[in-house]
């Protein structure tokens, strides 16, 4: 009898020690939960940062659009400008269900001036506008102009 008891006190000690204990279960739960956190933060930040590469591109196609309108005219036409003057305002909106929003506005500006007078003239092209974590975002896009 005694030696059944013996083996069947040797059997639960070899099945309990088989499991978790409730610290390895709080201590993996909270490792668990900093790692998403840690996912939550990289997904809110690539969220912004697509939102920048957005309204930086936009900037692009606006820049060079207002290059190619400048190429395109004659050379005559384009006289030289004072410092920079403002061309255009484009304002980037968003439809929703709850109606349209401002996203962003763009400014775009330009500068002339004469490299050698009657044959060379710099064309500076300049964008700017705010993002959430930059308020002063720029682009500029430069060229040459030749009286051919």
């Amino acid at each position: 009898m005694i030696r059944r008891l013996r083996t069947a006190q040797r059997r639960r000690r070899e099945q309990g020690s088989g499991g978790f204990t409730l610290l390895e279960v709080v201590i993996a739960l909270g490792v668990l939960a900093f790692g998403l956190l840690g996912v939550a933060a990289m997904q809110l930040y690539s969220l912004r940062q697509g939102q920048v590469g957005k309204h930086t591109t936009q900037a692009s196609i606006l820049a060079q659009d207002q290059v190619e309108n400048l190429m395109r005219s004659s050379f005559a036409a384009i006289l030289p400008t004072a410092g920079w003057q403002t061309v255009t305002t484009v304002t980037n909106s968003i439809v929703t269900n709850s109606g349209t929003r401002e996203e962003v506005v763009f400014t775009v500006d330009q500068r002339i001036s004469n490299v050698t007078v009657g044959f060379t003239k710099t064309v500076d092209v300049r964008v700017t506008w705010a993002d959430a974590d930059d308020p002063n975002r720029a682009l500029v896009i430069s060229t040459l102009r030749y009286d051919y």
